[in-house]
């Protein structure tokens, strides 16, 4: 028997056969289940109550999906460990939950003793995301550090907001994904680019990037 980790958590997931079944799990792994939830506004309420170490949302939480209560959840309690649990480890979609505050992002397809015990050892620290999603926030941080990406020339047309975007599109982002990590939305997204080709005479993405990274080059020119 294992031994009580003194790790609280909260689950809310609206299938009760699966929410069930992770809380025998963690509770094998030591972890203390203090509450339940069947839909975000549950969910919030008890993140707020009982004040838990872990919080375990299902990425189809009802009715809005994790991001309905992904950030309330924070906000209602920011010292729990936000993790959310999905059906496949997609990694753009687990890299939009990590930039909105989510601290681990998991696949149900992983064996139940070991999720348990990857949420477990999150409060203590340790990163609950898988290899794959290991590699494709290396690859985003490489790219967010390449030499020309962030250097912006001293007088240019482009707005903060605007140099946010087109950072993201020489790093190769998609409007998705680019809203997901300026956390907007993609008819914002697409009015930012439409902006940042008409101040660049640019005609495509592929000639916005380019363009950039001449500016950049020349950081005392405008642009």
């Amino acid at each position: 028997m294992t031994s009580e980790s003194g790790v609280r958590a909260v689950l809310a997931d609206g299938d009760s056969l699966a929410r069930n079944a992770l809380r025998d799990a963690l509770r094998r792994a030591g972890v203390t289940v203090v509450g339940q939830a069947a839909d975000a506004p549950q969910a919030i309420n008890l993140v707020s109550r009982c004040t838990p170490d872990v919080v375990v949302i299902d990425a189809v939480l009802p009715p809005g999906g994790a991001i309905a209560a992904l950030r309330p959840a924070i906000a209602a309690h920011p010292d729990a460990d936000v993790i959310v649990l999905a059906q496949s480890g997609e990694d753009d979609a687990g890299l939009g939950m990590l930039v909105q505050g989510a601290e681990g992002y998991l696949s149900r397809a992983t064996e139940l003793g070991g999720l348990a015990r990857a949420i477990a050892r999150v409060p203590a620290g340790e990163a609950a995301i898988s290899r794959a999603m290991t590699r494709r926030v290396i690859e985003r941080l490489r790219a967010a550090v390449a030499p020309t990406v962030g250097l912006r020339p001293v007088k240019s047309s482009l707005t903060q907001r605007e140099w946010e975007v087109l950072d993201l599109m020489t790093a190769g982002a998609s409007t998705a994904e680019i809203a997901r990590e300026l956390v907007l939305t993609t008819d914002t997204v697409h009015t930012h680019v439409r902006h940042i080709f008409r101040k660049l005479h640019a005609h495509s993405r592929a000639e916005a990037v380019e363009l950039a990274r001449r500016a950049r080059e020349d950081p005392e020119g405008a642009s």
